[in-house]
């Protein structure tokens, strides 16, 4: 038997094909869709309904949010107490999100239990009463937050960028204010509920490892028609008119360090241009060996981390470069940040960089299909996105077959300095 090189990694060896295992699908006897995913060593199950009520659809600033979270805080017959304890009774959990396009109630529970909580998830579901002293108690504490918030620099920049692109009123932009949350009704919520939280504007991911009865217990508690919100099409909320590059400066009084945001709107989810420039994206700031990491922090010190990203909502997207460094230092920043754009404009990326890249990449693809509850959250992308179930399949494909010249003319066209909204408070 041979002695272990322990100096010698072991082989990296290409992933070659890649695949969402395709979910079982079916509906309840009231229509909503089902898509299964029974797998896993555990036997416990994540339950997630996910409606079209986000803020997209709103009418009031925040009330989206208030909405899924106030959900389960009291019922016709159960106080928010009484709600609390008998989900901690099961050993349950259900966590609600209110997001820019979707709202959802997410029920993480034990197979053997799933039965015995139905009544309950159904209870929450189909007679909320949003009581005041549950919606003073989240304005109070959303206030709160608030208030430190506004203390912070990052989310100052945060504010001021997506406002700058969207104008301050667009549901992708707007920071739910002290005065929002001071208008907001419990008439205004349920009015958000009745609209939005029907049978007929909802989707059902159930995941886990359970037995084929699981999906029967659910269609006998979800899958009437009695639910009492009856969804109405929404007027169409337009989409925010592409405005000229802001170039802002935010003082604060007394600190030491500024947040940096600088960034633009790019194509949407499904445009041909999108996964090249995801790849792009991550070669400059998406993980930690990045170019903008491997300028701002290892070479010069400027702060402990700089990213870039892509926020991809349902009928935008756009990208963004975030950091906080020292004030003394700050259009030094500036200045290398936009250097490495200009970088990717002028020359192509080295083939050992890009090929370092592609690996880091595909090995995060993994994850996405690592267990029923991963393989439930990219399920919840694709449906958000209408995209095909071989998505996962067609992003592999583009990170190995994305060429270096295909990412800089990509960074000519979405990464002009010029093009570029900046926002610095500090």
């Amino acid at each position: 038997m041979s002695a272990l090189n322990r100096l010698a990694g072991p082989e990296i060896k290409p992933i070659s094909s890649l695949d969402l295992p395709q979910p079982m699908r079916s509906q309840l006897d009231n229509g909503i869709p089902v898509f299964e995913i029974n797998s896993g060593a555990q036997e416990v199950i994540q339950l997630d309904l996910i409606f079209n009520a986000g803020r997209w659809f709103e009418k009031n600033k925040g009330v989206s949010t208030a909405t899924a979270n106030l959900l389960k805080e009291g019922s016709a017959k159960l106080t928010a107490r009484e709600i609390a304890e008998k989900l901690d009774f099961f050993g349950a959990s259900l966590k609600p999100t209110g997001g820019f396009d979707r709202s959802s109630l997410t029920l993480y529970c034990t197979t053997g239990k799933l039965p015995e909580i139905l009544p309950l998830l159904k209870e929450i579901l189909t007679t909320p009463e949003f009581p005041q002293p549950e919606i003073d108690l989240y304005r109070k504490n959303k206030l709160q937050k608030l208030k430190l918030n506004l203390e912070k620099n990052d989310f100052l920049a945060q504010k001021y960028f997506s406002e700058s692109l969207y104008g301050e009123d667009h549901p992708y932009a707007y920071h739910t204010a002290e005065p929002d949350l001071k208008a907001l009704t419990r008439e205004a919520i349920r009015d958000h509920y009745r609209s939005n939280f029907g049978f007929d504007n909802c989707s059902i991911i159930l995941s886990g490892r359970y037995q084929k009865g699981a999906l029967e217990s659910v269609n006998s508690y979800l899958g009437s028609s009695d639910w009492p919100a009856k969804p109405s099409k929404p007027a169409a909320t337009p989409l925010a008119p592409v405005k000229p590059p802001e170039r802002k400066k935010i003082d604060k009084k007394g600190s030491l360090q500024s947040a940096l945001m600088i960034g633009t709107r790019i194509c949407p989810k499904d445009h041909p241009d999108y996964l090249p420039f995801w790849v792009l994206n991550t070669l400059l700031g998406g993980y930690f060996g990045s170019r903008l990491m491997s300028n701002l922090r290892e070479a010069r010190g400027f702060t402990y981390g700089v990213y870039s990203s892509i926020s991809a909502h349902v009928n935008e997207a756009y990208f963004s470069i975030a950091t906080e460094v020292g004030t003394a230092v700050t259009k030094a920043a500036i200045d290398e940040i936009y250097y490495e754009l200009e970088r990717l404009e002028k020359e192509k990326p080295d083939k050992g960089e890009l090929d370092l890249v592609k690996k880091y990449m595909s090995g995060q693809l993994l994850t996405k299909i690592d267990g029923p509850f991963n393989q439930a959250q990219t399920l919840k992308g694709l449906l958000l996105h209408d995209l095909d179930m071989n998505h996962v399949a067609t992003m592999l494909e583009c990170i190995q077959t994305v060429s270096r010249d295909q990412l800089q003319a990509l960074a000519a066209k979405y990464l002009d300095p010029s093009k570029m909204t900046e926002i610095v408070v500090g």
